[in-house]
């Protein structure tokens, strides 16, 4: 815009302060500079072009084949070309105007060519700023979120797995930040599916195809992320799946179950991967999605006990697996979630809810063996090993 700008204000001064007797320019040498420019200009562009174009190739390979479809289809990019390629055209053609018409002023031509160079500059800046767009794996990944057709179930399944993709690439190039960059746009991409599907009655069979696609994708992406042992990213797929429960909860309750379900297995994997953070990060998560089920879905006409059970089952795993890890783990710590979520059904939203007595129940029972065993454990007594002297 800025070159427009200053074309236009070149050609308002050529025709202003320009004498209508003449001009200190030839007709010729105005059709040489013109024919010279737009040349150059033709020439950039083809090489901008070729440049991007060697360039998406080593991208295609490191982030996902559908980089090149993107170029390819980008009408902005398909515009800017035709532009830059036309200039030359019209170059030549006012060229002529010049020489061979003698229609007005050769001046007013030039000043008319001028603006149209101001224009092509702008364009072709913008054509390189937009090419290499296509060569950073972060604008990469927004663009594919930002152009997924929530209405088309074949442009969701090409985002899941693009996304998915690079993320998987990016954890074995050691490059966590943009992993968890493409797991939070396979957030937004699916919170926009749910609510495009519940806002279009969308088929139930396909909306639940589509969410296990996604899980399973997240799962491989996780057992990658374990084995590379890149905690940031098995910490982002633990709260992602958080969120998917909130957010299918918020669409049909019934199919919260299954992120909650990925959910406790990550937890779980991380566990005995000896990554405790991720899996206290996983009990966490599970005691958040059920205060936010109770406080944030209404749950008032809603079968919940199966939601609730999967939840407690996953949680009471996890500290079970821990204190058979560490016996002399706090047993007071790995009881208080439990607590914590017994408090929630004191909510004024659930508190008269028909199944909240039989949740409640459930989390009683994991708080007694709790009990049961730090009373054992407190009976035992403790045994210390004398250390050997140093004989030498």
């Amino acid at each position: 815009m800025i070159m427009t700008i200053i074309a236009a204000t070149i050609a308002a001064l050529m025709i202003f302060l320009t004498p209508s007797q003449g001009s200190a320019l030839s007709t010729n040498t105005i059709t040489v500079i013109m024919l010279a420019i737009s040349s150059i200009l033709f020439l950039v562009g083809a090489f901008i072009r070729t440049m991007t174009w060697a360039s998406l190739q080593k991208v295609e390979q490191n982030l996902t084949p559908r980089v090149i479809e993107f170029f390819q289809k980008d009408k902005y990019l398909q515009t800017s070309t035709l532009v830059i390629f036309a200039f030359p055209i019209i170059s030549v053609f006012l060229t002529y105007a010049i020489n061979d018409l003698n229609f007005g002023r050769p001046i007013f031509w030039f000043a008319l060519w001028s603006l149209l160079l101001g224009i092509a500059l702008d364009t072709t800046l913008q054509l390189i700023d937009r090419s290499t767009n296509y060569l950073n794996p972060f604008s990469v990944v927004n663009y594919i979120s930002k152009h997924t057709t929530f209405s088309d179930d074949k442009s969701v399944f090409n985002s899941i797995d693009s996304l998915s993709e690079i993320s998987t690439k990016a954890v074995n190039q050691t490059l966590p930040s943009l992993s968890v960059t493409s797991i939070e746009n396979l957030q937004k991409i699916c919170k926009n599916y749910l609510l495009n599907a519940k806002a279009a009655s969308s088929n139930p069979e396909i909306v639940s195809y589509t969410l296990f696609y996604l899980y399973d994708k997240l799962e491989y992406l996780f057992d990658k992320a374990l084995e590379s042992h890149t905690e940031p990213v098995c910490d982002k797929l633990i709260t992602t799946m958080g969120k998917f429960a909130v957010y299918t909860a918020s669409y049909d309750i019934t199919l919260a179950c299954f992120p909650i379900h990925f959910l406790g297995r990550f937890a779980k994997k991380a566990q005995k991967a000896n990554m405790d953070n991720v899996s206290e990060k996983g009990t966490c998560t599970l005691l958040e999605v059920g205060k936010i089920f109770v406080k944030d879905i209404d749950l008032q006409y809603l079968d919940i006990k199966e939601l609730f059970f999967s939840i407690n089952q996953h949680m009471e795993e996890i500290a079970k697996a821990n204190f058979q890890k560490n016996k002399k783990t706090n047993i007071a710590i790995l009881s208080q979630p439990f607590h914590d979520l017994k408090d929630v059904f004191k909510h004024e939203k659930v508190a008269t809810h028909t199944d909240t007595p039989i949740i409640v129940k459930d989390i009683e029972r994991i708080i007694n063996q709790f009990e049961q065993l730090e009373l054992i454990m407190n009976k035992i007594p403790s045994v210390e090993i004398p250390e050997e002297e140093d004989k030498s």
